[in-house]
């Protein structure tokens, strides 16, 4: 593969990760649409917002964990930008690169290193300059190219391939997969050493699924956005379509929620103005947990586990139905509002 061929389809995924995630993640439904901001109703993103903030005031090393289409590109975006740094946010999708190419799409290559190298070509660390360089699926980066990372997060340089010349670089490190680094550490798959360089300063992206009282206000949003950009007529969400949004799981977080939402709006007639449960999930209405009956009927599980299945499951159940007002969950459940906020907790809701 050509290095330019290379380039071209990088900066796409590049856009196309902004595309997803930068209308959608930063919002806030307490400012105007110039300032808005992330969606933050939740404690965890509250406290994710105040790690970045803190993190985007250091030059230290960010690593981002967080499951697929949660928005860690926005993140390291956002430190980015915070940090003040006069430089470019330069962001590599490491998985995409082929390993034979790795050290020279990071660190360059001199004209006739290989085949194709018919000119000198600065790497990314150095287009990265007094800015960020986002490594995103760090831990697919080949073991053989391991070492060099590793002398650019302690020594600040880096050689191009076919070159013996020593290069300074001063570029902010963010590093991001939905892997935990340590196992793979302990699989044998990534250095040890490089591991406690890339984790300084770690921030755990939370799940959508685990902050649903940001999900209506979030689906609202892309709602709008869709159905302008669509030259769609304004719609909104009947109910049921609630319902189904507030109690599914969203195992493709962020970003399975914009192409349910976008597809619905793409595919709805024009004089639509309410979108409805088959509207979003025209195929099947997907259940992403096993139902409490099968949890109750397994000999295999203790009977305080299956009171936990059982316990989760209607929790999470009146908490969809009456959109998270915690007032009439606790009416229907009949218990405190300490105890709901203990269970809510407990459950990770």
């Amino acid at each position: 593969m050509e290095i330019n061929e290379y380039r071209c389809n990088s900066i796409h995924n590049v856009h196309s990760e902004i595309f997803f995630f930068e209308r959608s993640f930063f919002m806030s439904k307490n400012q105007s649409r110039d300032e808005q901001k992330f969606i933050a109703e939740h404690p965890k993103m509250k406290k994710l917002l105040e790690q970045v903030e803190k993190a985007a005031k250091s030059r230290a090393t960010v690593y981002l964990y967080g499951e697929t289409g949660t928005g860690k590109e926005v993140i390291a975006k956002e430190i980015h930008t915070l940090s003040g740094c006069k430089g470019k946010f330069v962001a590599v999708n490491c998985a995409s690169i082929p390993e034979n190419l790795v050290e020279s799409m990071l660190f360059g290559h001199k004209k006739g290193a290989f085949t194709t190298a018919f000119q000198d070509q600065k790497g990314k660390f150095e287009e990265a300059e007094n800015g960020t360089i986002f490594l995103d699926e760090i831990t697919e980066i080949p073991k053989a190219a391991q070492p060099d990372l590793l002398r650019v997060t302690q020594e600040k340089e880096i050689t191009p391939v076919g070159s013996n010349k020593v290069i300074k670089v001063n570029a902010r490190i963010i590093t991001a997969t939905n892997k935990d680094l340590l196992d793979e550490v302990e699989k044998g798959e990534f250095r040890k050493d490089l591991y406690y360089r890339l984790n300084v300063i770690r921030l755990n992206i939370p799940l959508l699924r685990e902050r649903k009282c940001d999900l209506e206000v979030l689906a609202k949003l892309l709602l709008e956005k869709f159905a302008r950009e669509e030259n769609k007529k304004t719609m909104t969400f009947s109910e049921d379509a609630i319902s189904i949004l507030m109690s599914y799981e969203w195992p493709g977080n962020v970003r399975e929620l914009e192409n349910v939402i976008l597809r619905a709006v793409v595919m709805a007639d024009d004089d639509t103005t309410t979108l409805r449960k088959n509207d979003l999930f025209p195929e099947r209405i997907p259940d992403s947990s096993p139902p409490p009956i099968q949890a109750v009927e397994d000999s295999s599980k203790s009977l305080q586990e299956k009171v936990n299945v059982l316990e989760k499951f209607e929790v999470g159940k009146s908490l969809s139905k009456h959109k998270w007002v915690k007032v009439r969950v606790c009416k229907e459940l009949d218990i405190t509002r300490p105890r709901l906020d203990r269970l809510i907790k407990k459950h990770k809701f």
